[in-house]
């Protein structure tokens, strides 16, 4: 996965209110748990501990990686990449980035389910080679644009391969992690051909719909078309032709020069090369399988959710994307039951008493993705794990419970009692093995799981839980998994294999009959049919992939398998050649030399990698400078600077940041603000604004409850003012505080808006204790609740006050589309329909109701330009405020509301970044101060 840190650089701010706990750039901060760092010839290395056993085979591989494909892609990076092996997120993934220095994080977690990357000899190979092809890629730079990093350095815009669409990027680094001989990686995967022959039936997306962020299923669905495309210009087009596109592209100094690119290299533009690829996938995978015979039980698609049967019972985790996910329970002759909602669902089990265990992974304040156990009674769900890591359990009778988990690479099964206490190992796998998702025997003594032996493909494999031993039960080339036992002990599974000499690989479902005898198949399907279940009654389940993604289906009962006689399936078909590097690489005979493990020191990477000139100038001013940014190699420090020189004033301008993981924020700003006459300058004055916050000072209820503390300084002082003009008093606010935030949001994948759940913020502040010209104290209150009102549908409401002690400043209500964002400090309301610098007060109360509505999903690029749209959503609003002082004013005590309307376009600019532009117009319905006034502004209201 590419990581787009200009996208992210543009969008960062700081000390925003209720800022989420979780920094996707940095690294966890576990204490006690340093990192280390080695040094290859072309790469260094960060880890912690308990990933030491991992860094020769990092080293092996990356090296491996680096003899390829720099010659591949006719690059040699000038410096180290920068490699970090971790162990925050029970995930298979990994980015890479070549801003502002060529880095990549790397998941140990290998992927432990059928999700189109179960297609892979060794996890970290192909990983490593995915990421790495970013890295050269997203690097690589010549004419102009290498020329003019002598002297910027590593400015954004002198990277021309980042301003492509994803399935260009995507599509490339799938290509080089896919070897078509041993038909490995997702090029080649039986998944990921189901998924384009889904699409293909239902007609292949436009080039306008693959070039844009969008909601549609697959997520992501530039990674598909991007994979196919390339092995369409290398089957129609010649590889020597991909070459020559990515070295004609290097050099383009203006970026997005897709089509004139095109068409120096291929004589056509990407419209018609489009058209082409859409024939290509029409003639390579047109329908050739037979229909499911049965009934769907769901018609919303979207992710896969492996059921579970009990009794005569199914159930499924149900999500349409426009609510929460339900678990539904299925029953023949009933309509669908829904049993609970859920939050972060993931594989789950049902006892024979009804109980609920379900693995969930969340995101954690100490920058982890781990994975718990929860379990359902009926009532509640009750936490049973902290930090436990287990990705899937299984009921062992009603008070035992059998876990898998990974840490640090490594497989194991333990066993577990009913509140999740540890009862001990089970089952302890090596490096370079995977267990995947396993099924309990009906006798309980022993369970049938799928297996990833090191080097191979994935397959059944069965672990007695007398004494763990682990025996295999197919030994081929081929992927099988998702095992589930039936009544009487046959097992039903989910495999690739041919079904004939003609026709590629695909996943059907197969029954293994208790007796021992072969596996016959069940489905012939065109696409892919998984997670099979059978209830007691006989009747068969299994999840079948379309377009719009998995169903749950219920199979037609048939005395007769798909098979015909002395067909069995290839449960011992001849195995490949032995997993080596890829072709062509000429690492890996030799052992990689490692340099001296080395505590982490993060100076090495955190100096700045570029600069750009800033020219700011009018008829009043001119100023001069140059920005700047960067971090360290594990995203712990961030920062950013702005400095200006102004000629008037002879004083600084600008501003800088920085964070450290999600711990601290320091924002610093000057504005300078000009004052003339008769076309000569007679007043500069500054604002200087200063905040400094600690971030999770201490969390609860899974880290969506934060106590923050915070520093706020903000001064407005002359800094030039011309013989005969009267100077300013200059005023100083200073306010120390704590805040206690509280957000439970919840978006969904359609979602324009937060759709569930609530925000709140309580703040209290005291000018007392650092140099203010204000005094006394502050206390803030802003909730917001979002309300679900179907499909895409949100009310939104908001409730906000201050209410201030003494003298503090005043706090201002008004059509002021900039309203504070900060947590701390914060001055200014927006009541929509009024000026802002008439309404102010000590005291100040609002309240805001919307309701938010889809319009158009438009979900299109204009080809390959740079500019797309997503979405157009509408919202009706009505808000009120008021103002209090201790003189009253003219409308002091009064109420104040304002109604309108607004449309929102989500705008697509450089393919991902997605800005919701906001116009609106709204109407103060008070005689006096209230205005008809239309606006423009980005983001949601609140």
């Amino acid at each position: 996965m590419r990581f787009n840190i200009l996208v992210l650089a543009l969008l960062w701010g700081t000390t925003t209110f209720a800022s989420p706990p979780f920094n996707d750039l940095s690294t966890d901060w576990r204490q006690g748990e340093r990192w280390l760092t080695v040094e290859t010839p072309h790469f260094r290395i960060h880890y912690r501990g308990g990933a030491q056993d991992w860094v020769a085979h990092t080293a092996d591989r990356a090296e491996a990686a680096h003899a390829r494909l720099s010659k591949e892609l006719n690059w040699q990076p000038r410096q180290r990449t920068e490699l970090v092996l971790t162990d925050n997120y029970d995930l298979a993934n990994g980015w890479a980035s070549a801003l502002p220095f060529n880095q990549s994080r790397l998941f140990l977690s290998p992927p432990d389910r059928f999700n189109s990357l179960e297609n892979h000899d060794d996890w970290l190979d192909m990983l490593i080679t995915h990421e790495y092809t970013h890295v050269l890629h997203l690097d690589k730079a010549s004419g102009s644009p290498l020329g003019m990093r002598r002297v910027l350095g590593r400015f954004p815009f002198l990277f021309p391969n980042q301003f492509q669409p994803t399935f260009m990027i995507e599509g490339l680094a799938i290509q080089k992690e896919s070897d078509a001989e041993r038909l490995r990686g997702r090029a080649y995967s039986a998944l990921y051909e189901g998924e384009i022959r889904a699409q293909v039936a239902a007609g292949p997306r436009s080039l306008s719909q693959v070039s844009v962020t969008n909601r549609r299923w697959p997520s992501g669905d530039g990674y598909l078309y991007g994979a196919f495309f390339y092995r369409f210009l290398e089957e129609t087009r010649g590889q020597a032709r991909i070459d020559a596109l990515i070295e004609d592209y290097s050099s383009n100094l203006l970026p997005f020069a897709l089509n004139s690119t095109a068409q120096r290299v291929y004589g056509e533009r990407f419209p018609a090369l489009w058209a082409a690829y859409q024939q290509w996938l029409h003639d390579h995978f047109a329908e050739d399988g037979e229909p499911l015979s049965g009934q769907p039980l769901t018609h919303h698609g979207l992710t896969s959710y492996p059921p579970v049967a009990r009794g005569e019972s199914v159930y499924r985790i149900q999500d349409d994307g426009h609510a929460h996910p339900r678990l539904v329970r299925y029953r023949d002759g009933h309509p669908p039951e829904t049993v609970t909602r859920l939050r972060n669902p993931g594989l789950f089990d049902v006892s024979a008493q009804g109980d609920i265990v379900m693995a969930s992974t969340r995101l954690r304040r100490e920058n982890r993705a781990w994975s718990d156990l929860y379990r359902y009674t009926g009532r509640r769900w009750q936490r049973l794990t902290q930090d436990g890591r287990y990705r899937e359990a299984r009921w062992l009778g009603t008070d035992t419970l059998l876990a898998r988990r990974m840490v640090n690479g490594l497989p194991e099964l333990r066993r577990l009692d009913r509140d999740g206490n540890d009862l001990g190992a089970v089952w302890q796998g090596q490096p370079g093995e995977v267990l995947g998702p396993f099924s309990l025997h009906p006798d309980a003594t022993h369970l049938v799981a799928a297996f990833k032996p090191a080097g191979r493909s994935w397959q059944l494999a069965r672990i007695d839980l007398a004494d763990g031993t682990l025996t295999l039960l197919t030994d081929n080339a081929f992927i099988q998994g998702e095992p589930s036992f039936t009544a009487d002990g046959g097992l039903l599974f989910s495999a690739d294999y041919p079904t004939s000499p003609s026709r590629s690989r695909r996943f059907n479902v197969w029954h293994w009959p208790a007796d021992g005898s072969s596996p016959r198949r069940l489905t012939d399907v065109n696409t892919a049919a998984l997670t099979p279940v059978q209830t007691d009654d006989g009747k068969h389940y299994v999840q079948y992939l379309s377009d719009r993604g998995y169903d749950l289906w219920q199979l037609e009962p048939t005395n007769e398998p798909l098979d015909e006689p002395g067909e069995p399936a290839p449960l011992t078909a001849a195995m490949p050649p032995a997993p080596g590097p890829h072709p062509g690489s000429e690492a890996g005979a030799t052992p990689v030399v490692l340099s001296t493990p080395q505590p982490y020191r993060p100076w090495h990477s955190l100096r700045p990698r570029w600069w750009f000139p800033v020219l700011l100038a009018n008829d009043d001013s001119t100023q001069v400078g140059f920005s700047t940014s960067g971090q360290d190699s594990l995203g712990e420090h961030q920062y950013a600077l702005t400095l200006t020189w102004e000629n008037r004033s002879e004083e600084p301008a600008g501003f800088a940041a920085w964070q450290f993981s999600n711990r601290w924020q320091l924002f610093g700003e000057r504005d300078l603000s000009f004052s003339s006459s008769d076309g000569e300058v007679t007043r500069v004055r500054a604002s200087d604004t200063l905040s400094l916050s600690r971030l999770n000072l201490w969390n609860a209820l899974d880290d969506r409850l934060e106590l923050r503390a915070g520093v706020f300084i903000e001064r407005d002082s002359d800094r030039f003012v011309a013989e005969g003009t009267t100077p300013f008093i200059d005023r100083q606010r200073g306010l120390a505080g704590m805040a206690l935030l509280y957000d439970n949001r919840q978006s969904f994948r359609f979602s324009i808006s937060p759709a569930a759940g609530r925000r709140l913020a309580l703040i209290a502040e005291t000018n007392e204790a650092i140099t203010s010209d204000f005094t006394g104290e502050v206390y803030s209150l802003d909730y917001r609740e979002f309300i679900h009102l179907g499909r895409s549908h949100v009310l939104a409401l908001r409730a906000a006050g201050s209410w201030g002690s003494d003298a503090p400043k005043p706090v201002r209500l008004g059509d002021h589309h900039g309203e504070s964002l900060g947590v701390f400090g914060r001055d200014r309301y927006l009541l929509r329909g009024y000026p802002d610098n008439e309404l102010f007060g000590r005291r100040v109360a609002l309240g805001s109701a919307e309701w938010r509505f889809p319009l158009a999903r438009i979900q299109r690029n204009a080809q390959t330009w740079p500019v797309g749209v997503r979405d157009l959503h509408g919202a009706l609003f009505s808000d009120t405020g008021a103002v209090w002082n201790d003189t009253p004013g003219p409308y002091d005590e009064q109420a104040f509301t304002g109604v309108g309307a607004e449309l929102t376009t989500e705008l697509v600019l450089g393919y991902n970044l997605i800005l919701p532009l906001r116009a609106g117009v709204a109407r103060g319905l008070d005689n006096d101060l209230g205005e008809t006034r239309g606006y423009i502004a980005l983001g949601a209201a609140f």
